[in-house]
This record gives C-alpha cells, structure tokens and sequence, in this order.
C-alpha cells in the first residue's frame, strides 16, 4: 500500500499539463467551431470490438470534441483541483466529490481514475477497485492503440502528459523523465522508460495535439499538423513552466552554443532528473568545468548503470577529452 501511494504521489507532482488561456491565437468562435466537424481522434476498425470496448472508444473520441465552455474547461479546473490536492485529505468526502465531478465530465479521465482506485485500495473496497482497473485496462489499452510510440510521426495520442505516466505505469513501464519534441509542424514528447520486469531502457513518443487545440477552439489541420499550432503549444508549455518545455530548452542552448545557460539555470538544483543531469554535465564538459563535472559523476554513472544510453554517452565524451575524468 506504501508503495501505491508513492507512487500516486509521483503521479500527482509530475509534469503541468495544461496552461491558462493564450492572447494573440488563431481561435475560432464558439460558433464557428460548431460548424467544424473536427476527425476523428481513434478511428479504428470496430469490426471485431466487443461491445464493452467500442462504448469506450466511443467515449475517448466524444471527450477529444467536448464542448470547450461547458465540459472541457471545467474540466480542466478539477484536473488542477486533484493535482493540488492536499495530501492529508487524500481519499475525504471533498476529494471524492472532486472525483466523481472529474468522472462526471470526463468519464475516461486516467487521472481521476487512478486516484479512484488509490482511495478504493484505501478503503479495502475489493469490488470498486476491480471495476475501476478494468476501465484503466480498456482505456489505457486503446491509447495505446493509436501509434507504436517508435517513432515521432508514430506518437501515441493522449489527453495530457499524465495519462502518459498512467498508461506506461499500468502496462509495467516505470516513466522516469519526459521532454518535449519541437518537429518543424509539430510538438511531440519523448518519453523516457524503464521496463520493470526486464530493467530495458526504451523511449517513446506520446503527442496531444488534437486535445490541446480543442481546448482552445483552434482550428486543427486534417493531418494534425500545423507550425502555427506547434509554436502556440510551445509557448503554452513555457506559460505553465512545464519541465518538459524546459528540458527542451536546456537542449536547444547546447544545440547552439549556450552552456553557459544551462549551468546558470542548473547547478543551483538538487535531484536532478537523467535528462537535466545529462544536459548539465554536457555543458561542463564544453565550459571545460571539470571539478563541478566530477561532482556529478557519481549520478551520471547511476543513470548510466540504469540503462540511460544519453547518460553513457557522456562517458564516452569524458573519454574523449585530453584529461580524463574518471580517476
């Protein structure tokens, strides 16, 4: 049960998912967006569905083109309400009523499921838990459909960044970092995973496109895909100081020559995730700090041991350099 908790926990200080309204954006109006008739999010072949299944489908894909004002919104709010939930009053009747709200507007909602099934564990009720673990089991299943995750164009859609967690955790693929993609037309994220059972490093790809531009009446290409709409996602993930926008941006200076901001936005901050710790050791390496790199070598060796392959290929840099570090 301890275990749960922490994990729950994990679940519930994880990465901002969605931001506060935007000025300046290509909205439409509600009008408008009532003319659009938006894709089909998961449009897969129900030929040989059982009936459970395809309702749930069915209800994943309603929730992508809810109503912006009266279901997606308030909505949001409850998400918020359960992330910042205070720990002492976990599983209360105040907690629960935001539960069943969340379920009430969204009844796919991974999150408010999976606290769901934390506060029946808690209550030792055998026969809620069930029934809530076989929902997680289908919608957390159909998710996965959407893509294989391989690649970027391949991406598995999702409504926001923790059903990413959920959906890993569920299936026994432990989420130890996730950092945002900026393609030319598109955002993804990179997903950084642990296999449980075999302790197999593997990245993903999850993207929210579609969700997010319903949240704000944008208007959404055919193919999903659109510059406009990257750069206003890009600069929502910033507006809600999402760490996976900030990994991003630790790698973007290196990319173009900025240690030194990386250290100034880094050496200050204790625990460190792999993807943050990698990047400040890479711009040691290039400020050519070599006591505040030995420093971190400790960590790095830890990630690296775990399978981080970013985390190896530091080693092999320091192996490169005409002092070695590794004493």
């Amino acid at each position: 049960m301890k275990q749960n908790r922490v994990y729950l926990l994990s679940i519930l200080s994880s990465i901002l998912l969605i931001g506060g309204g935007l000025t300046g954006c290509a909205t439409t109006t509600k009008e408008q967006s009532q003319d659009i008739q938006p894709p089909i999010v998961l449009d897969f072949d129900t030929s040989n569905m059982d009936a459970d299944t395809k309702y749930w489908l069915q209800q994943i894909n309603q929730f992508f083109i809810a109503d912006v004002d009266s279901v997606v919104t308030p909505y949001t709010t409850l998400l918020e309400s359960l992330n910042s939930w205070p720990e002492a009053d976990f599983c209360s009747q105040a907690h629960q009523q935001i539960i069943d709200d969340t379920l009430a507007l969204n009844n796919t909602s991974l999150m408010a499921y999976r606290v769901a099934l934390h506060c029946a564990d808690m209550a030792s009720n055998d026969e809620k838990s069930q029934q809530i673990k076989h929902k997680i089991d289908l919608i957390s299943g159909l998710l996965l459909q959407s893509g294989n995750g391989e690649t970027p164009l391949q991406a598995i859609k999702i409504r926001d960044l923790y059903e990413a967690q959920i959906i890993f955790n569920w299936v026994g693929i432990s989420v130890f970092d996730m950092e945002m993609v900026r393609l030319a037309n598109q955002v993804v994220y990179k997903v950084h995973t642990m296999d449980t059972l075999n302790s197999k490093y593997s990245v993903y790809y999850v993207e929210n496109t579609e969700f997010f531009a319903r949240q704000r009446n944008l208007l959404i290409p055919q193919n999903g895909k659109s510059k406009q709409l990257a750069k206003i996602q890009m600069e929502s993930r910033f507006q809600t100081g999402s760490v996976a926008a900030f990994l991003w941006q630790f790698g973007n200076w290196l990319r173009n020559d900025h240690p030194e901001l990386v250290i100034q936005s880094l050496e200050s901050s204790d625990n460190l995730g792999a993807v943050a710790s990698v990047a400040l050791a890479y711009a040691y390496l290039h400020t050519q700090n070599t006591d505040e790199l030995e420093f971190r070598i400790d960590d790095l060796l830890t990630y690296s041991e775990n399978g981080f392959v970013d985390a190896s290929a530091v080693f092999d840099s320091i192996c490169c350099q005409p002092k070695t570090l590794l004493r």
